[in-house]
């Protein structure tokens, strides 16, 4: 358990209003390889952790650890890539609503991690319609 200030905990205690219909799902855009710490999961857990005290389900993965391919489509392996583990990654965060993505710390560096995030648009997933059962 990530350990929080004295100030965040007692909000998260005080809190009164119910979250547990939300859920929430972090891509980490860290350059660094799991297990090693970054800073990003850092601020990550903090916020994950918060969340998790007021009710939300909580659940994540690390970027770099897999093998996103780059590109627009949902499975960029029907586009000439060898292998692409966004589909995978999607259906498991699917319907869980966007939270706040982590960019890679670091000045002056350019960013090494594929961001997935491009493809958002063009999945049917990320509309404004209410999702259908």
């Amino acid at each position: 358990m990530t350990k929080l200030t004295d100030r965040q905990a007692e909000l998260c205690e005080r809190a009164t209003t119910d979250y547990s219909d939300l859920t929430a799902f972090f891509v980490n855009c860290t350059l660094k390889r799991g297990p090693e710490r970054s800073n990003t999961q850092g601020l990550m857990d903090v916020a994950m952790e918060i969340m998790r005290r007021n009710g939300v389900q909580v659940d994540g993965i690390r970027a770099i650890d897999h093998d996103i391919a780059t590109g627009v489509w949902p499975d960029m392996t029907e586009h000439g890539w060898e292998r692409d583990e966004w589909p995978q990654i999607f259906e498991q965060g699917r319907g869980r609503h966007p939270r706040p993505r982590q960019p890679t710390l670091g000045v002056g560096r350019r960013r090494a991690v594929r961001l997935p995030q491009p493809r958002a648009p063009l999945n049917p997933c990320f509309t404004n319609e209410p999702r259908r059962a």
